[in-house]
């Protein structure tokens, strides 16, 4: 075989023929096909072939280019010109590139619709059936189907809201779609929009509308009373008319007259003798009401009223003669009848002495006597016949009876029409005389206070209370059973007077104070000029006034002091006031935001105690009913109420909250309101932490729902942070954050990315460039946010969710709030239940943030245990006790160590809880107990002993295996205590939780990290005592067995 030398070919480029498959006619969007039909002569198969289309000069407006498949393409056209147009396509088969050049030839066809004409106007009553045809607009096209739309716009009225009123069809024909009588007289502007359904293109036409008023007669409505009483007062409605005119052209608008007339059986009654027709015409609108014009005869019992409306026209009107002669606008009868029973007199009873009482009964209108035939007086199983006295208001009769005897007293009255029976009194005639004191308050009129009223030795207060004495006096001497006034004491507004007044039995507290209510409401008290309206009654020797103010807004945030004021008049006990917020009690505990004290009293008015309750910071839950009630323990009790509404401060959302972007391109980051945009004044930019208004680049506008704002960066060039938030009165509410990364331009092979991923709680992050951190909102129904950090070299690290709390959750740390802040609407036992049952749930993995949600809710509920010793139960420490382990096991050690460097909230928050709720049911108990309680996570032992050891664990007790693995204890010796001394202890040992411990330490309030790691090397042993020990001696002795030997010490 003979031997040579071969050169291989290495610069053979794909062979294309390139098939151009063209639209019917080039209109806009119209798509040619381009097929580069190219195989690779070095190869079977052409699927090793890669292409580049460039579009060149004018074909990058020209066309969008779709990539169907491996060489095949679609372009659509985006133009509405002819013209020639170029591209090229480069196809590479890995050995040389061969560059195909196409060319375009664009006889663009115009598919704009075109209407006859550029305008329209038509002229329609504005009684036209719904549904009927208006006009008809058309529209034609070359090319395509015809579409219809239409838009109304208001000329006669400005700020009109835009209604549904008129439909355009598909073959152009518009057609009312509601009544037109609420635009009588009014001009429309119809916009009418005809589309290309092919190429979307569209003309506009106006057409002009003008709805015409016509003349309609107006339509009346009567309700007649059916039925009045005989005592019916003057103006008693008996019956009201409304007639309503539909005109609103003022030459169409009727002005109409009401008028009644009395049927034949009722002539000898004059039309307007008893009933009045009183009229109101306002706009098209006139309403009548039939009135009585006086008392009616107590012998008439039916009137025949035909009620007529017609139209009121002047003799000079150009109309009259179309009017005259036309039929009233309504005309109906009525049957008024009236019962003529008359009411149930008056009727009372008063002890004259203990062997005497006085009946007393009468009519309102002496006329009822004329149809009283007798009456019958009965007490008890006495009875007496009486016959009336016509000329008398109030019949009387005085009545023997026995003493310290009880009294059943009726009054039956027999009427031509009824017999009358007024309800049993029921008397009591005493022994002895028989006291009852009412305090009196009324307010002097014309009078200024002066300090020196306060002062009972002053001169001021000596001369004014003998004369308001000496005046009242001169009132009431003339009332059966009255004894004596005291004056207590003047009060500052105008001058308020309380008096104490003392009547026996021979009358009543009621009569004495109708005389003294009916005297002050004529504007005089004997001489004394007081205020009509002031009048009040307290029955008994003693009175609290109670007032209640606030020194603010409500506002979200605000600090507020609610004032109480308590006036003790006369003989009151010790006040103590009860606070309530939506009738649910206040007892503000010591980390409450709500704070109760009582002012020291004044001297200048020692009678008033003041009471106040502070609030700081006011939240927006708060709203509602905020009450204050004082009592003095025995009887007497008074309370003013406020309404609160509290205004939040407006809460707004940035988006995006991250991105990466390249330098140069541009980004819109919008400022949403959440809260009511009613209520929110301005929203508030910053840039990298400073107050910013825009700049040329970076242009801030209104969302298009006028709820947003939105700042476009046209040339972004570095990394920015761009922060907002919402102002309103209540002031500036919460900002958010958008952190915008920029990079310069890489190409591919170069870039280094995070490439997309779902975490392990089904959040997906999308790819994004490397040394980005990307904020998102949490998902489902989690609140809050949640961020992750794309480090340089493209590796995700561990999401950050200690901002993710499952809604659930934060329902749960309100509801704790609530008892912190001591409204103790919340049941503690409901608030643990809820908690456990969120918290051992297998199937619903815990965020960081649901940690954190939980550990402050034990906490709240610990802190509150402490306060409310009272409440502590053994069920409820197991409950607690269950939640705690929960929340530390295995399944959640990844998210504890995420809050390891918080530096607030962590593992420890979850150990202060436990400590400080096993003080408390250690506190609860009195007498010397021990109780254990074990999970799987934690093992607890409370107590309290006298005279013994305690030890921790306690190996003679069954104990869990990693209890008795370990050689951790703590003992403390009986000789370190006090003999006989009663000590409460408590005592907690924590599985597995070593090395969830923070990585920072306090101090002085300040979280500072320490040089070099801290670790704790030994198992998490808590242990306290109550009342704490000064001293200890022999000393606390605890065992730690290191969990770790190679860990130096």
């Amino acid at each position: 075989m003979k031997r040579g030398k071969f050169k291989l070919k290495n610069s053979i480029s794909a062979v294309c023929s390139p098939i151009k498959t063209l639209p019917e006619v080039w209109i806009l969007n119209a798509c040619a096909r381009i097929d580069m039909n190219c195989s690779d002569p070095t190869q079977t198969d052409s699927t090793n072939l890669w292409y580049y289309v460039n579009l060149i000069g004018s074909s990058m407006q020209a066309f969008t280019v779709d990539d169907l498949s491996n060489g095949v393409y679609n372009l659509c056209y985006n133009l509405t010109e002819s013209g020639r147009y170029e591209l090229s396509v480069i196809v590479w088969n890995d050995l040389l590139d061969n560059i195909i050049h196409i060319t375009l030839d664009i006889d663009y066809t115009d598919t704009t619709p075109q209407f006859i004409n550029s305008s329209y106007s038509v002229e329609i009553p504005e009684n036209i059936p719904v549904g009927s045809n208006v006009i008809s607009i058309l529209a034609s096209v070359d090319y395509g189907d015809l579409s219809y739309s239409i838009q109304v716009q208001y000329l006669s009225i400005t700020g009109q809201e835009s209604l549904p009123v008129f439909e355009i069809t598909t073959t152009g024909v518009i057609q009312t779609t509601l009544s037109l009588r609420p635009y009588t007289d009014q001009t429309m502007r119809l916009k009418v929009k005809a589309m290309n359904e092919k190429t979307k293109l569209t003309a506009i036409t106006d057409v002009i509308v003008y709805i015409l008023d016509v003349d309609d007669p107006p339509s009346c409505e009567a309700f007649i009373v059916p039925l009045l009483t005989v005592d019916s007062p003057v103006g008693a409605v008996v019956g009201r008319f409304t007639c309503i005119d539909s005109d609103i052209i003022q030459k169409y608008i009727r002005d109409l007259k009401i008028f009644i007339q009395m049927s034949l059986d009722n002539k000898k009654i004059k039309d307007d003798a008893y009933f009045d027709i009183k009229i109101v015409s306002k706009g098209n609108m006139t309403t009548g009401s039939l009135l009585t014009k006086t008392l009616l005869p107590v012998n008439i019992p039916m009137y025949n009223i035909t009620v007529i409306v017609r139209e009121n026209i002047s003799t000079q009107s150009p109309r009259y003669s179309d009017i005259i002669g036309r039929q009233p606008v309504y005309q109906e009868h009525f049957v008024v009848n009236v019962n003529l029973t008359p009411p149930v007199p008056s009727f009372d009873v008063f002890i004259l002495n203990p062997i005497e009482i006085q009946v007393r009964w009468g009519f309102t209108r002496l006329e009822f006597y004329t149809i009283t035939e007798w009456y019958i007086i009965r007490w008890n199983e006495n009875e007496i016949n009486g016959s009336v006295n016509r000329f008398r208001e109030i019949q009387q009769n005085t009545l023997t009876v026995e003493e310290d005897k009880v009294y059943r007293v009726q009054v039956k009255v027999k009427t031509k029409y009824g017999l009358l029976v007024t309800p049993v009194k029921t008397v009591k005639t005493p022994v002895f005389p028989i006291y009852s004191p009412f305090i009196a308050s009324f307010q002097l009129k014309d009078r200024a206070f002066v300090p020196e009223l306060y002062n009972k030795s002053s001169r001021e207060y000596i001369e004014l209370s003998q004369f308001v004495k000496s005046n009242l006096e001169s009132e009431l001497y003339k009332t059966p059973g009255f004894v004596v006034a005291d004056l207590l004491q003047f009060r500052n507004g105008s001058v308020s007077v309380d008096i104490l007044i003392t009547v026996n039995q021979t009358g009543s507290v009621l009569e004495n104070s109708a005389v003294l209510k009916s005297a002050i409401e004529s504007g005089y008290l004997g001489q004394l000029a007081v205020e009509p309206w002031s009048y009040s009654i307290t029955e008994g020797d003693g009175k609290l006034q109670v007032g209640l103010t606030v020194n603010g807004q409500f506002y979200e945030d605000a600090a507020l002091t609610f004032t109480c004021t308590a006036d003790i008049i006369g003989n009151v006990g010790q006040t103590a006031v009860t606070w309530t917020l939506n009738n649910v009690v206040l007892r503000p505990t010591s980390k409450s935001r709500w704070k109760i004290k009582r002012l020291q009293p004044s001297r200048l008015i020692p009678f008033r105690v003041v009471y106040q309750l502070s609030v700081n910071p006011l939240k927006v839950r708060d709203s509602g009913r905020l009450s204050c009630s004082v009592t003095d323990g025995y009887n007497l009790q008074s309370n003013r109420t406020i309404q609160m509404k509290v205004l939040g401060k407006p809460i707004v959302f940035i988006g995006p909250m991250s991105a990466g972007i390249m330098q140069g391109e541009t980004i819109p980051v919008e400022c949403f309101i959440l809260s009511n945009p009613s209520e929110v004044q301005e929203i508030k930019w910053f840039k990298n932490g400073n107050l910013f208004n825009g700049s040329k680049d970076e242009v801030i506008r209104k969302g298009p729902e006028g709820t947003s704002e939105i700042l476009t960066n046209r040339n972004i060039q570095r990394n920015v942070i761009y922060e907002c938030l919402g102002k309103n009165e209540a002031g500036e509410g919460p900002k958010v954050m958008s952190n915008i990364t920029a990079y310069l331009y890489q190409d591919e092979k170069s870039r280094i990315l995070c490439y997309i991923n779902t975490d392990r709680f089904g959040t997906v992050w999308n790819w994004t460039i490397a040394g980005i951190t990307v904020i998102k909102p949490c998902k489902g129904n989690q609140r809050g946010e949640v961020s992750r950090v794309c480090n340089k070299k493209g590796v995700w690290r561990i999401p950050d969710y200690s901002s993710c709390v499952r809604k659930e959750f934060v329902s749960i740390v309100e509801e704790a709030e609530h008892l912190k802040d001591g409204v103790e609407k919340e049941v503690v036992d409901d608030i643990l239940k809820k908690l456990t049952n969120l918290t051992k749930q297998k199937d619903v993995q815990l965020t960081s943030g649901d940690l954190t949600a939980a550990s402050n809710t034990l906490l709240s509920v610990a802190d509150h245990a402490k306060e409310r010793l009272e409440t502590v139960s053994s069920d409820q420490l197991e409950e607690f006790l269950v939640s705690a382990n929960n929340i530390l096991g295995d399944e959640n050690k990844e998210d504890w160590r995420q809050l390891k460097t918080k530096q607030k909230i962590n593992v420890t928050t979850v150990l202060k809880a436990v400590q400080n709720y096993n003080d408390a049911y250690s506190q609860s108990e009195t007498k010397p107990f021990k109780k254990r309680i074990q999970n799987d996570n934690i093992v607890v032992e409370i107590g309290k002993v006298q005279n013994e050891d305690i030890s921790f664990p306690d190996r003679s007790q069954s104990q869990p295996s990693w209890i008795t693995k370990s050689k951790t204890t703590i003992k403390l010796q009986q000789s370190s205590l006090k003999k006989n001394q009663l000590v409460g202890y408590n005592t907690a040992y924590y599985r597995n939780i070593s090395d969830l411990f923070p990585t920072s330490v306090l101090i002085n309030s300040e979280s500072k990290d320490v040089k070099g790691n801290i670790q704790v090397n030994s198992d998490v042993v808590n242990f306290g005592t109550y009342p704490p020990l000064p001293h200890i001696d022999p000393p606390l002795v605890i065992t730690f067995e290191y969990l770790s030997v190679s860990i130096n010490v």
